[in-house]
């Protein structure tokens, strides 16, 4: 389980942690309205999550993983779908998810393309039917500090 310890307390589980490091970084704030519309976005990213979990706890079956990929392709078209969706509903999709500025929301889903999509895949996330999340995603890439970040970053499988 995953802990952060803040001023000697400890903070667990992921989406927990997750919204209290955006908040501090000014990744999750604004209305109520705001933050559902964020929330939106992050709970339909998560619609991946019982398919992820199944296929890193059969890391060792290689005929069940190639099953649970089919079924993971399946699942992450009706994602992008939804997402490409929520995106054009703010701005036409021309900027972020929420707002005027990047925000939680944004940042979950370019890990969900760039990290475990490719680690699962094997392959890239084709978002070539997916005209306003490609761009989001060239956008987000080409912020300065995240182009810093994933030039210099530590290169891992996740």
């Amino acid at each position: 389980m995953p802990v952060l310890e803040v001023d000697g307390k400890q903070l667990v589980q992921s989406r927990a942690i997750s919204r209290y490091v955006a908040t501090e970084l000014g990744f999750y704030e604004g209305t109520s309205w705001n933050r559902a519309q964020i929330d939106i976005v992050l709970e339909t990213c998560r619609e991946m999550d019982p398919l992820l979990e199944t296929f890193f706890d059969n890391l060792s079956n290689q005929e069940k993983m190639a099953e649970l990929r089919g079924k993971i392709e399946t699942q992450f078209d009706k994602v992008l779908g939804k997402l490409e969706h929520l995106l054009k509903l703010n701005n036409g999709g021309d900027r972020w998810f929420v707002g005027e500025k990047v925000t939680l929301a944004d940042v979950t889903c370019f890990s969900l393309f760039t990290d475990f999509y490719p680690v699962v895949m094997g392959k890239e996330a084709d978002l070539s039917e997916y005209e306003k999340l490609a761009e989001l995603m060239k956008r987000f890439r080409e912020l300065p500090q995240i182009a810093e970040w994933l030039e210099k970053r530590p290169k891992t499988k996740l």
